[in-house]
């Protein structure tokens, strides 16, 4: 994940269970700096604006699931809890004017997409801007639209205000693919002006191929006697 000012570049390492948030400068100079370790595994998904905040993908195997979290790289750097529930909420986006974060949860039995004030999720409302299933949101760089997908994997944009406070639109259909969007993670991105995005789009290869085509399981019946016709013994 870019820092705002594209001088750093924030993600996790280590194993699943046991994870470490660095970020190291993005010209390759310099070692790493780890921000957080902690058991757990955690997603830097958004810094705000200054770029002092890291907003986190928590991921509990627990009975809480995936949860949103803030580490505050002017304090103590200790994880905060942002959005902790018993649904899933993740891919959480800070907006570009810092007031606003937007993320997935399925709270109403599917995945939709949600806006909240930040830093202080509780301060005003909750804001529901998919109507029929939503995953994976980003904001325009000027903070005037929001994007998402919906399966299976079709780009939807909104129109919103974003200012001192949120309102928005309908959303539209942008393009429709299917582009991969397999992982929890936001899988595309976005221009600055909101005019281009970066996809991934489903192959039609044969895996043989290095694509991503049908699996097939293979069978083999007396496959010991196969073997021994193959590689009789010495």
């Amino acid at each position: 994940m870019w820092s705002p000012d594209g001088s750093r570049i924030a993600y996790m390492s280590g194993d699943l269970g046991q994870v470490i948030v660095n970020w190291r400068l993005a010209n390759g100079t310099g070692s790493e700096e780890p921000l957080f370790s902690g058991s757990g595994t955690w997603f830097p998904t958004s810094f705000d604006p200054e770029g002092q905040r890291i907003v986190i993908l928590q991921l509990d195997v627990g009975e809480s699931g995936y949860d949103v979290t803030m580490l505050d790289l002017n304090g103590d750097r200790e994880m905060q809890p942002l959005i902790e529930t018993s649904f899933n909420e993740l891919n959480a986006e800070v907006s570009p004017n810092g007031r606003w974060l937007a993320y997935q949860s399925n709270e109403s039995g599917q995945m939709e997409v949600y806006v909240r004030s930040f830093p202080d999720v509780d301060a005003g409302g909750r804001w529901q801007v998919s109507p029929g299933g939503g995953t994976r949101p980003a904001w325009r760089a000027d903070g005037r639209e929001l994007f998402y997908l919906i399966p299976p994997g079709r780009v939807m944009a909104v129109e919103v205000e974003a200012a001192d406070t949120f309102s928005y639109g309908n959303p539209v259909e942008l393009f429709d693919g299917p582009y991969v969007a397999a992982n929890i993670l936001r899988t595309y991105d976005v221009t600055r002006d909101g005019q281009q995005f970066l996809l991934i789009k489903q192959a039609d290869a044969a895996p043989d191929e290095g694509g991503v085509g049908d699996r097939r399981v293979v069978v083999v019946e007396n496959w010991l006697e196969a073997l021994k016709r193959l590689a009789p013994p010495r």
